[in-house]
């Protein structure tokens, strides 16, 4: 981190909100999906998974 305390909070709440966005696009597009096949299941992994890879 740095020793900017406001830029702190900046990188802190784009992350959280970049979690967020993650986490519900991947269970929306599960839940909105027509056929559940493995495919969508590997889509859905990689996009609740992106959150975790930065």
């Amino acid at each position: 981190m740095t020793e900017n305390w406001l830029l702190n909070w900046a990188i802190m709440a784009v992350s959280l909100f970049n979690t967020i966005v993650l986490l519900w696009l991947g269970f929306t597009v599960v839940l909105n999906a027509q056929r559940r096949d493995w495919g969508l299941w590997l889509v859905a992994g990689e996009l609740v998974l992106g959150e975790f890879s930065s």
